[in-house]
């Protein structure tokens, strides 16, 4: 195994590290990231980025979401105009669905190798230092399932309020 390939496991974890070596060794020999499919980015798409500890990505998928909502209303009329209901519904639908999944193995890959690069800057021909360092920077978030749940509640409670008759 090279050290390149020691580096990437040590980012990735032990959760689904086969898979994801096979991935970048291949995007590594074509010079490109290849389009494949990720299940988990389209059952749970920017809750699989904070999974993987891919937070900037995180950010943008809100962001493109929420642009979209933006987009859609100011061109194609108010929250409440049909037409741009389905512009909105059409449009977050292929982001998320279709154009997401399709790409998150070569965003995981991306952000992977920019981790890699950052640890070899930091410790030059240190190996083991490393390791050490991407191992905290990747892996599986497992706390992201209390995060979402927390989250959530909290948002159940804003609505909730924001329901309550006044009095």
């Amino acid at each position: 195994m090279s050290n390149q390939e020691e580096l990437y496991q040590a980012l990735i974890g032990h959760k689904n590290t086969e898979f994801y070596m096979v991935y970048f060794q291949r995007a590594e020999e074509r010079g490109y990231t290849p389009m494949s499919w990720n299940w988990p980015a389209f059952l749970a798409g920017q809750i699989w980025l904070i999974y993987r500890r891919n937070y900037l990505w995180a950010a943008r998928y809100f962001a493109i979401t929420f642009l979209i909502s933006i987009v859609s209303v100011s061109l194609f009329g108010g929250a409440g105009e049909e037409s741009s209901r389905v512009v909105l519904f059409t449009s977050i639908l292929l982001f998320q669905n279709v154009y997401f999944p399709l790409h998150a193995n070569g965003i995981y890959y991306k952000w992977a190798k920019r981790e890699l690069e950052k640890a070899k800057a930091l410790f030059p021909n240190q190996i083991e230092k490393q390791k050490e360092h991407l191992s905290t920077k990747g892996g599986a978030n497992a706390n992201v399932i209390f995060m979402v749940i927390s989250l959530f509640f909290i948002l159940s409670s804003i609505l909730n309020s924001m329901q309550a008759p006044q009095g």
